[in-house]
């Protein structure tokens, strides 16, 4: 199954031109007033919108369980040409899926998937969902079920 929300790139577009301009406008604002030391250069809407864009975690989420590699990938659009931390990428087979939880906060969601590890040790990758709609969590959420299904029942034979 294949899942993503890259079309609400679109969105997160129009969120940063009322970013830009905002602060653009405060800028020649206190500019015109001859008061930079005054006024804020950020309006505070802008602070609290920024603030929560960055809460919210990375905007655009892929994931694809077709075939024997899941892939998760998180990533910001416009800002993951500059740094590292602005994408996130995850590829491994099925059968080292170990477990996964989706913890919900206000206006965030985050899927935790536990896989086994070369060293033996599950490892946890985190990656942020709030930008998906309930009926892609819940897709997710059961292709991740139906995976650790059939993991557990091809282990079950074989012990057989």
């Amino acid at each position: 199954m294949r899942l993503h929300n890259k079309q609400r790139y679109s969105f997160f577009k129009f969120y940063y031109l009322l970013l830009i301009l905002t602060v653009l406008f405060d800028l020649v604002r206190a500019g015109l007033d001859g008061s930079f030391g005054d006024l804020p250069l950020v309006s505070p809407f802008i602070m609290i919108l920024g603030v929560v864009l960055w809460y919210r975690g990375l905007p655009v989420f892929e994931f694809d369980s077709d075939g024997e590699v899941l892939i998760l990938s998180a990533k910001e659009p416009f800002l993951a040409g500059f740094s590292k931390s602005f994408s996130k990428h995850s590829e491994f087979p099925k059968r080292k899926l170990r477990s996964f939880r989706i913890k919900s906060y206000p206006f965030r969601k985050i899927l935790i998937v536990s896989i086994d590890s070369k060293e033996g040790t599950p490892k946890k990758t985190k990656f942020p969902i709030s930008y998906m709609r309930k009926a892609e969590v819940r897709d997710i959420e059961r292709s991740l079920r139906r995976v650790l299904k059939r993991e557990k029942e091809g282990a079950d034979n074989e012990d057989q």
